[in-house]
Parts: structure tokens; sequence; C-alpha cells
């Protein structure tokens, strides 16, 4: 006479049953990772893009002041 196992055999990842399962999952987490990458791409572009725009800005502003006179003061506009 044969006694039952006591320890039935744990689902494989390979079992059918549990397959389409570990499928999904391995696609989940590749779908996170890509929208995280993607994500960062885009962060670090847009953070590009305003420190280039602040330049602009910058630059602009320092060409549109009057020249600044020997002692540091501004030359103040005759009306």
């Amino acid at each position: 006479m044969h006694s039952p196992d006591p320890h039935p055999p744990s689902p494989s990842a390979y079992d059918p049953k549990v397959l389409p399962w570990v499928l999904v999952a391995l696609a989940g987490a590749a779908l996170l990772a890509a929208a995280g990458g993607g994500y960062a791409i885009y962060y670090r572009q847009k953070k590009i893009r305003h420190y280039r725009l602040r330049q602009r800005q910058e630059l602009e502003r320092l060409r549109s002041e009057p020249p600044a006179t020997l002692n540091g003061s501004a030359h103040e506009a005759q009306a």
C-alpha cells in the first residue's frame, strides 16, 4: 500500500495553469519599466528646455537693460 505524499508538488512556472499568470506579471513589469524610462527621458528633456529658456530670458534681460557706468550704477534715462 502506497501512502499519499505529505508535500504535494508546488506549481511550476511552466505549468499550463500558471504560465499565463507568469506572462501577465512579466508583461506588466516590462510595461512599468518602459513607462518609467519614457518618463525619465521626458522629464530630463523638460528640465533642459526650462534651463535653456531661463538662459535666453536672462540674456534678453541683460541686453535690454541700459549699460552700467563705471561706478556700477545704471545710467538714468532723461525725459
